[in-house]
């Protein structure tokens, strides 16, 4: 009976640990019902039917805004963000709670443009903090899907610190 009860209490904490390192890793599985449409070429992520789509951008499309002058948001960790990242973008980990992103982005215009990224297709950072800045009322949130590995290959502008 002790092993049985040790066996539940091993799993019940295993079950707590993945769930609390899915929430705050940044590389976790959405907890939401996710629905993906294709719009012409472009994949679209629902996060539910109540909110607003997002945009996922390829390589090309990134260079373009950045081009622009579209401000980009690293949402990686500050220690991979130091590595190296797209030049003049903004560390913005997806793990910071709303206060801290707003802070972060100062008094920018909630209809002004941004893409976000994070380090590669795998990487689920990029999509957390841009439902997290549409819930704020951004309304032109692009993620940047191949992120940090595709503009790095790319030999695009980087820097590092």
């Amino acid at each position: 009976m002790t092993h049985l009860r040790n066996v539940v209490i091993i799993l019940v904490l295993a079950v707590v640990a993945a769930g609390l390192y899915n929430t705050v890793s940044g590389h976790g599985i959405p907890w939401l019902p996710q629905e993906v449409k294709v719009e012409g070429s472009k994949p679209r992520l629902v996060l539910s039917s109540a909110a607003a789509a997002i945009d996922y951008i390829e390589v090309r499309e990134a260079q373009a805004k950045f081009d622009q002058g579209i401000k980009f948001i690293d949402s990686r960790q500050a220690e991979e963000y130091r590595t190296g990242h797209v030049k003049g973008a903004v560390n913005i980990p997806a793990t910071k709670d709303t206060e801290v992103i707003e802070a972060a982005l100062g008094p920018q215009s909630r209809d002004e443009e941004i893409v976000i990224y994070c380090d590669g297709e795998e990487c689920g950072a990029s999509t957390m903090l841009a439902g997290k800045l549409q819930r704020l009322g951004f309304t032109k949130v692009y993620v940047f899907f191949g992120g940090w590995t595709a503009w790095n290959t790319a030999g695009l502008p980087t820097e590092k610190g």
